[in-house]
C-alpha cells in the first residue's frame, strides 16, 4: 500500500511493492450461479469478479470493514467524515497544483487541532475566522469533486458511497470499456487522499445531522439500539456521531483512522458486469496489487455484554405516526443458529401469510406490523413493529406482537410455510441476478460479514435444512423475558440543533481541469455503438380489435415472470381508486376467505401489486413461471367477485383518516401539499380529494363498481417471463372493452402576481425545507433534448451547478437539487424545479443563492463540453433491461412520444453548441416569475429577509389539506 502516516510532523510516507516481485492472485471460489470468481492479491486484498453480458456496462464497488463499529468512543461519526473527505481528491486528483496548495492545507489542518484543543468559546471562534481564511487560500487550487467530472465524462453514473454498522461502500457504475481507467482513478483515490476543502464539507455533515434529528423515525431507532447494546458501538455510537463530537474535528485524527482501516487486507473489490474475469483481474492486481499489506492485525471483534434481567423500555415523541417497537437479542451473523433465526423471522412475516400477517394485518386487529431480524459480525437481534388503529394503545399493539412469538414457541404454525418461505428466498435471491447492482450487494454483505463467498452462495440450501423443531428451539432460546420495549409517541420532540459557524464561500475552480483528469481521459478506450430496442427483436407488440395492446418480452435470466394490465385512469379522475384497492387486498373470494387467500397466493410463489398514480393504474402479479396459469385465472376470479364485510371497509377509512391526519405532521408531505398548492391551488390533489365525511360514506358495492369499471377500460397488457405471446394469451383471460378511455385532466398552473411569492408554514424543526418552482410556458416534446442536456449542466451529480455552489463552496445544504420537469402525459406541464433543506438560519442565503442560479446562470464552456459528453457517453452503453424495456416505451406513449426518445437525444445532443442551450435558458428560464414554499421554525428564520425576494404568505393546515 502506499502506507500514509499523518502524524504531528504532517509527513506523507508512500510505499510501493514493485511489480515484478507480486505473486499472481490467488484464486479461492470458481463456481456458482453468478459466475463469480474470487481472487486474494498478494498483498490481502479481496476481489470478487461476477460476469453478466446484459448490458455493455459494470458497477463496481470498493467496500472497507469500517463504520461506526470502529469509530473511536471519543470521535463518533469518524467513518462518516472519512466517506466525505475520499471524494476530495489527492496529490494529484482534485488540484491544479498540490505543492502550492500543501501549505495552506497543513495550516488548516493544524487550526484545527487548536480548534479542538480550545475550550474557551471566544477563542474558539477566533480560531474558526483563520480557519477561514487559510481554507480559501487553499481553495484557490482545488478542483472541486473531480472524480465526479472524471466519471461523468467517461459515462459513469450513480457516484455515491455510504457508511453503516461495519462498512463504508464506495460505488460507481461505468460502461465496459473504461475499467482500466476505473482501476487507476481508483487506486489513486486509495492510495493517498487529500483531504480539501474540508471547511465545507464539515457544514455538509452538520446539515445532514440536523435532517436526522428531524426524523422522529431515525431517533426511535437510535434510542432502541442504545438499550438494546447500551456498552457496545451497535447502540452507544451512531453512524453520524454525536453532535459534541461533530464540533470537534481532528483532522489528524481522520488520516490515523485512515491508516488503520483502509488497508488491503481490510477491503474487497467488487465488480460485476460485462468484463472478461481473467483480463479483469490482471488489470486490478497491476493497479490495487502495489499497495503494501499494513502489517497490522485484524481488529479483535468484542460480544455486546448480555442485557439486563427484565424489559428496558425508552419512549421517543415526534409528530407523527404512533408506533412499538419489541427487540430481542439473538446471534451474530457467523452463529449456527443464524439460519434458523432468519426463518423465524420469515414465518413472524413474509409480507403475505407469517403471523403477523395473517393474524393481525389482514384481520386488521392494527394498524400495521411486521418483524426484521439484524445480523452482524458481533450481535444480533430480531424486531418486531407495530402500529395502533383509533383508540388502541401501543400497549396493546405490544401484547399482539408478543403473542405471535408464543405462537412459534408453541410450533402453532402451518409446515407448509418453511418450504414455501424457502422457495420464496430462492425467488427473492434470483431477482437480485438481474442486476449488477443486486449481485454486488449479495457479494458485499459476504465480505462484510468475514464469510466466504462459497459459504454465502449455499445460503439457500443451508435455510432448506432447517426443521421445525429448530425453529421452535431458537424461538424459546431467544425469546424470552429479557427484551427491549420502544414507543414512539405523538408529542413535541425537543430537538437540539447544530448551529452554523460563519464561513465564506470557496473558489472551486469549477471550469478546471486538474492534470490528473486530462491524463486519465487521454487514456484510449475501444469505442462502444450504441443500441435502441427494437420492435420485433427486443420486445413484441399487438394490438387487438378493441384496442387492447399487449406487449411480450422475453426474461433471459430466470423462470420468473411478470404480467401487467396497465389502464388510463388514476387519482385525477376518480381519488377512490386508492382505497379500493387497499380493499380488494383484504377481500376473498366466493370460494376462499381473504387470509386463505393470502395462504394461497404463498404457496403459489405469486406476489400482487396494485399501483395507482394519478394519470393510471397498474394491476401487477409476478412469481414462479410454474404457477402462471392457476394465478391469473385466481387474479381474475378475486377482482370479479371482491367478497368482503362493510366493517373491513369502514375499518379501512378509520385506518385512512388517521394516516392522513399523522401526514399532516410529515415535514416531506407538508412541503409536497405546499408546492401542489402554491400551482394548482384548490385543484391540489391534497384539496381536492375526498373528505372524512364522504369517506364514512363510502360502501363496499359503491368500490366494487369502480373496481370492475376500471377492467373495463381499454388498456395494455405487459408480459416478461419464458412464454410466448400466443401461450401466454391463451392462458390469461381476455378483459371485455365497454368503457371509452377517460380524457386526460388538465389543470392549469397557478400564476404569480408578483416575480417571486413566498408561502411560509411554521413547523418546529432542526432544518427548513425550500421548494422553488416554475411552468416552463410553451414548451413540447420536441424540446426533451435539450432539456435533458440543461439538467446535466444545472444538476448532473456532484460536479453540476447547483451542489458545487449551493454545498460544496458555501456548505449551505447538505441535500439540493434543480432540474427541468418533463410531462408525466399530454397536456402536464413542463416545471423548473429547485429544492435545499438547510439550517434555519441559512433559509435567506440559501434561497437567494438559488434564485440567482435560475436568474443568472453560471456559465462554463468546459462544464458543457463534459456534460454533452456524458450523456452521449452514457446513452452508447444504455440497454433498457428485460424489465424496463416495454415500460419505458409505454411511458413515451402517454407523453405522446412515438419514437425511441434516447435515439433522438443520441442524434441530438452533440448538435447542440453552448450557445443554443444558453438561448434556450434566457427564453424559457431565466428570471420568471417563481413560486417559493418554505417549511420551517419562524423563531430561526427571518422573515423579513425573505420578504426582499417578494411577499411573504403565512400557510395554515386547512390551506393545504382537505379534512
Amino acid at each position: 500500500m502506499k502506507l500514509s502516516i499523518f502524524l504531528t510532523t504532517l509527513l506523507l510516507l508512500l510505499v510501493f511493492v514493485p511489480n515484478k516481485i507480486l505473486s499472481a492472485p490467488q484464486l479461492i471460489h470458481d463456481a456458482d450461479a453468478m459466475q463469480v470468481k474470487v481472487y486474494r492479491l498478494d498483498n490481502g486484498l479481496t476481489v470478487y469478479l461476477s460476469r453478466n453480458t446484459q448490458t455493455p456496462r459494470f458497477y463496481a464497488e470498493v467496500a472497507v470493514r469500517a463504520g461506526r463499529l470502529t469509530d473511536p468512543s471519543d470521535n463518533t461519526g469518524l467513518a462518516h467524515y472519512l466517506e466525505h473527505l475520499m471524494f476530495k481528491g489527492t496529490q494529484k486528483m482534485g488540484t491544479l497544483d498540490y505543492q502550492k496548495e500543501k501549505p495552506h492545507l497543513d495550516k488548516v489542518t493544524e487550526l484545527y487541532e487548536q480548534h479542538t484543543r480550545e475550550t474557551d468559546p471566544e477563542k474558539r471562534k477566533l480560531i474558526y475566522q483563520k480557519i477561514n481564511e487559510a481554507s480559501k487560500l487553499a481553495a484557490q487550487y482545488a478542483v472541486a469533486n473531480d472524480i465526479d467530472r472524471i466519471y461523468k465524462a467517461m459515462g459513469g453514473t450513480g457516484v455515491n458511497a455510504h457508511t453503516h454498522y461495519e462498512e463504508t461502500i464506495y460505488k460507481v457504475d461505468l460502461p465496459a470499456n473504461q475499467l482500466e481507467r476505473w482501476a487507476k482513478i481508483e487506486h489513486e483515490r486509495f492510495s493517498n487522499p487529500v483531504f480539501r476543502l474540508f471547511h465545507t464539507e464539515l457544514e455538509s455533515v452538520y446539515e445532514e445531522k440536523n435532517t436526522s434529528l428531524d426524523n422522529g423515525k431515525r431517533r426511535f431507532s437510535e434510542a432502541v439500539a442504545k438499550l438494546l447494546y447500551p456498552d457496545h458501538p451497535y447502540g452507544s455510537q451512531t453512524t453520524l456521531g454525536k453532535s459534541e463530537h461533530l464540533k470537534n474535528p481532528s483532522l489528524v485524527k481522520i488520516r490515523e483512522y485512515f491508516d488503520q482501516y483502509y488497508v488491503p487486507e481490510n477491503m474487497a473489490i467488487i465488480i460485476s458486469g460485462d468484463i472478461v474475469l481473467d483480463d479483469a483481474i490482471k488489470v486490478i492486481d497491476e493497479s490495487f496489487g502495489t499497495i503494501a499489506n499494513s502489517g497490522r492485525p485484524p481488529r479483535q471483534a468484542t460480544a455486546p455484554a448480555p442485557l439486563k434481567k427484565g424489559v428496558s423500555k425508552t419512549v421517543v415523541s415526534h409528530e407523527g405516526e404512533e408506533s412499538v417497537i419489541l427487540a430481542w437479542r439473538t446471534t451474530s451473523n457467523s452463529h449456527a443458529d443464524a439460519h434458523a433465526l432468519t426463518m423465524l423471522d420469515m414465518i413472524l412475516d413474509n409480507t403475505v401469510a407469517g403471523l403477523i400477517n395473517l393474524n393481525l394485518v389482514s384481520p386488521q386487529l392494527v394498524r400495521s406490523a411486521g418483524s426484521y431480524p439484524s445480523h452482524l459480525n458481533e450481535g444480533g437481534a430480531q424486531y418486531l413493529w407495530g402500529s395502533p388503529r383509533e383508540n388502541q394503545s401501543l400497549e396493546e399493539v405490544e401484547a399482539l406482537l408478543l403473542e405471535q412469538i408464543q405462537h412459534i414457541k408453541e410450533g402453532k404454525f402451518e409446515e407448509w410455510l418453511i418450504p414455501a418461505i424457502v422457495s420464496d428466498l430462492q425467488t427473492n435471491l434470483e431477482e437480485s441476478y438481474e442486476s449488477n447492482e443486486g449481485r454486488v450487494e449479495l457479494i458485499r454483505d459476504s465480505f462484510i460479514s468475514q464469510q466466504s463467498w462459497a459459504e454465502t452462495s449455499q445460503s439457500i440450501s443451508r435455510l432448506a435444512t432447517v426443521t421445525r423443531e429448530d425453529i421452535i428451539r431458537v424461538a424459546n432460546q431467544y425469546f424470552g423475558d429479557t427484551y427491549v420495549v420502544g414507543h414512539l409517541v405523538k408529542g413535541k420532540p425537543n430537538i437540539r440543533h447544530i448551529e452554523k459557524p460563519q464561513i465564506d464561500a470557496m473558489p472551486l475552480n469549477a471550469s478546471s481541469e486538474s492534470p490528473f483528469s486530462k491524463e486519465i481521459l487521454a487514456m484510449g478506450t475501444s469505442t462502444i455503438s450504441p443500441y435502441f430496442p427494437k420492435e420485433g427483436k427486443d420486445f413484441q407488440k399487438s394490438t387487438t380489435d378493441n384496442g387492447v395492446q399487449y406487449f411480450t418480452t422475453l426474461n433471459p435470466i430466470n423462470n420468473l415472470f411478470t404480467v401487467t394490465w396497465s389502464f388510463p385512469k388514476g387519482t385525477l379522475h376518480d381519488d377512490l381508486l386508492p382505497i379500493t384497492f387497499d380493499l380488494l387486498a383484504k377481500s376473498g373470494t366466493s370460494e376462499l376467505s381473504s387470509i386463505e387467500l393470502d395462504k394461497r397466493w404463498y404457496q403459489l410463489g405469486v406476489k400482487t401489486l396494485f399501483s395507482v398514480t394519478e394519470d393510471r393504474t397498474e394491476i401487477s402479479l409476478s412469481g414462479l413461471s410454474s404457477s402462471y396459469e392457476p394465478a391469473v385465472k385466481l387474479f381474475w376470479q378475486w377482482i370479479n367477485e371482491m367478497t368482503v364485510e362493510q366493517s373491513v371497509l369502514d375499518n379501512l377509512v378509520s385506518d385512512l383518516k388517521i394516516s392522513r391526519k399523522d401526514a399532516m405532521d410529515d415535514p416531506a408531505t407538508i412541503t409536497h401539499a405546499m408546492a401542489r398548492h402554491s400551482r394548482y391551488g384548490k385543484k391540489s390533489i391534497y384539496l381536492n380529494r375526498a373528505s372524512h365525511t364522504e369517506l364514512d360514506q363510502l360502501t363496499v358495492s359503491q368500490l366494487q363498481k369502480i373496481a370492475h369499471n376500471l377492467i373495463k377500460l381499454p388498456h395494455q397488457v405487459s408480459y416478461i417471463g419464458k412464454l410466448s405471446e400466443p401461450q401466454w394469451r391463451e392462458l390469461t383471460p381476455a378483459l371485455e372493452v365497454t368503457e371509452p378511455t377517460p380524457a386526460p385532466i388538465l389543470r392549469p398552473v397557478s400564476q404569480t402576481s408578483s416575480p417571486v411569492e413566498i408561502h411560509f408554514y411554521e413547523r418546529d424543526m432542526a432544518q427548513a425545507r425550500i421548494w422553488i418552482e416554475h411552468e416552463l410556458e410553451g414548451l413540447s416534446e420536441d424540446k426533451a433534448t435539450i432539456l435533458n442536456l440543461f439538467n446535466e449542466y444545472f444538476d448532473g451529480g456532484m460536479s453540476g451547478i447547483v451542489f458545487q455552489e449551493i454545498r460544496e463552496s458555501r456548505g449551505l445544504a447538505y441535500s439540493a437539487f434543480g432540474y427541468l420537469t418533463s410531462p408525466r402525459w399530454e397536456g402536464d406541464p413542463h416545471l423548473a424545479i429547485g429544492s435545499v433543506a438547510c439550517q434555519a438560519d441559512k433559509v435567506d442565503k440559501a434561497l437567494g443563492k438559488f434564485l440567482q442560479l435560475f436568474d443568472e446562470l453560471p456559465t462554463s464552456d468546459v462544464r458543457f463540453t463534459e456534460s454533452n459528453e456524458a450523456i452521449t457517453s452514457r446513452l452508447r452503453t444504455k440497454r433498457s433491461d428485460f424489465r424496463s424495456r416495454v415500460a419505458t416505451i409505454q411511458q413515451w406513449q402517454r407523453r405522446g412520444i412515438n419514437y425511441n426518445l434516447d435515439q433522438r437525444i443520441f442524434d441530438q445532443t452533440p448538435k447542440i453548441d453552448h450557445t443554443g442551450m444558453l438561448q434556450f435558458y434566457k427564453k424559457s428560464i431565466k428570471t420568471k416569475p417563481k413560486r417559493v414554499c418554505i417549511l420551517g421554525d419562524s423563531s430561526r428564520i427571518d422573515l423579513e429577509a425573505l420578504k426582499k425576494f417578494g411577499p411573504v404568505k403565512i400557510i395554515q393546515a386547512e390551506d393545504i389539506f382537505t379534512q
